[in-house]
């Protein structure tokens, strides 16, 4: 038996009427501590009946919870460039690294020079799930890329190396 819209009640499963009452709760939940017509408890309950509402909605406007993460610095002035990968050996410093999906991540790093103990440049490139896993933060890494310029990829961990520590920044003192 079909429904109309108005006989399905407080689900509020048509489209047009999610958005009004989406569109609805912000604009009187707000006039209303405004007003201070609502108390906090039931400010924060309709809120809990929104998130509530969302999360059973699906869609585009999927709660995906919390992604935890650090980001470090990078010791390089400048934004990060795509690596060229030739196939080479490099010594790299992650700092921060994006889920993708499709079992990939992003990973940004440093390079590092042994040779003058140098970070020449800030770069990225794409590895999978399980090798960023196992690439930390502020750590040194010699690491094979593949050998395609416009889709750089980090193919495997050959060793863990020695980097020096960043340089504490001088801190003011109170006159």
């Amino acid at each position: 038996m079909r429904r109309s819209i108005r006989q399905q009640g407080d689900t509020l499963s048509h489209p047009v009427l999610q958005a009004l009452g989406s569109i609805a709760w912000r604009t009187t939940t707000k006039s209303a501590i405004a007003r201070g017509t609502c108390s906090d408890s039931e400010f924060v309950w309709s809120g809990n009946r929104a998130a509530k509402a969302a999360a059973n909605r699906g869609g585009p406007d999927i709660d995906r919870g919390y992604k935890p993460g650090a980001i470090a610095r990078s010791m390089v002035e400048g934004a990060a460039t795509r690596f060229p990968a030739k196939g080479q050996l490099a010594v790299i410093r992650p700092y921060r690294k994006n889920l993708l999906g499709g079992g990939e991540e992003k990973v940004r790093f440093d390079i590092f020079n042994e040779g003058t103990h140098v970070y020449v440049e800030s770069s990225y490139a794409f590895a999978s799930t399980d090798l960023a896993g196992e690439l930390h933060r502020q750590h040194g890494y010699r690491v094979r890329f593949n050998d395609d310029p416009q889709y750089p990829q980090i193919l495997e961990i050959v060793e863990e190396v020695p980097i020096p520590k960043p340089l504490a920044l001088p801190r003011s003192t109170p006159e």
